[in-house]
């Protein structure tokens, strides 16, 4: 859904139950079935093999990807954002669409927070970046360097 959710942000003229089956053709093509969903190694796959899009990834919260990533993204479109965990237990394994963020102070930190949606349901979540495991990634169709 993710994915789905990206590519209907980026096209909005293109019907997302065509989106949507497009991705799951491709996705199965990569080892996607209902049990286990999508493995998040080969988002950027998928993407390319169903809409012929160039997608990046980076993986590894804080080595492979920063907050400032997801922040110089998220203007121009949704971010993929998979996570092992998001130290809440609300998420696991699970794979979210970055929409904004929050970013506080707090002794002398910057602390940071994504507004994510889960694509099954119409509100809003905070993912707290500090919390949220290290083996995550996150991918993006823009390159927005």
């Amino acid at each position: 859904m993710s994915i789905s959710y990206m590519i209907k942000v980026l096209y909005p003229k293109k019907n997302i139950n065509d989106i949507y089956n497009k991705t799951e053709v491709a996705a199965k093509k990569f080892f996607y079935n209902d049990k286990i969903g999508t493995i998040p190694f080969f988002i950027n796959s998928i993407i390319g093999k169903a809409f012929n899009i160039n997608s990046f990834g980076k993986m590894v919260k804080n080595v492979g990807f920063k907050p400032k990533d997801i922040i110089k993204a998220v203007p121009y479109q949704p971010v993929i954002l998979s996570m092992y965990s998001d130290g809440n237990n609300y998420y696991k394994n699970h794979s979210v669409s970055v929409v904004g963020y929050r970013k506080y102070k707090w002794n002398g930190k910057d602390i940071y927070f994504f507004e994510v949606r889960d694509n099954w349901n119409s509100t809003a979540s905070y993912v707290d970046y500090q919390k949220m495991s290290c083996i995550s990634s996150i991918n993006y169709v823009k390159n927005s360097n």
